[in-house]
């Protein structure tokens, strides 16, 4: 049973992957009302990530945050893409689901992030993912 739900997690995440993989750019597919409406990207990302150390991702959302905050684009995708190794890391200590690596891996490539737009979009997913994933934390409590 658990291991057919790790499958359709990962199938889920894989599919918002091949959606953005066939996009020109981020904010071609990461629009607000693709990923901030519930049933959206960043709410079933969030419903079908492993428990995930609340910590953890709020870090890589602050370092998606400075990104956005650089004045140069050069720098902006630089601080971006220190998140790839970053993530790789926590993954490699159990810290980070694979799946969140997958789709962060996804997005964070130099054909996706084009301009400012991009990171925006990418910042804002990020967000959204992590606003939702602290409702679903909250709901499991409660239960």
């Amino acid at each position: 049973m658990n291991r057919n739900r790790n499958q359709q997690q990962t199938e889920v995440i894989r599919g918002i992957c091949n959606i953005i993989n066939q996009a020109n750019t981020l904010k071609e597919v990461l629009t607000v009302k693709n990923i901030s409406l519930p049933g959206g990207y960043a709410e079933t990302v969030a419903k079908n990530i492993k428990d995930i150390n609340p910590s953890q991702l709020r870090k890589f959302f602050d370092t998606a945050k400075i990104a956005q905050q650089r004045k140069s684009f050069e720098s902006s995708c630089n601080t971006l893409f220190t998140l790839v190794p970053q993530m790789a890391y926590s993954v490699g200590r159990e810290l980070c689901d694979p799946n969140l690596f997958e789709l962060i891996k996804s997005c964070i490539k130099p054909e996706k992030i084009k301009s400012f737009d991009d990171i925006d979009a990418f910042v804002n997913l990020f967000e959204y993912i992590l606003a939702y994933s602290k409702l679903d934390e909250a709901l499991r409590k409660r239960r």
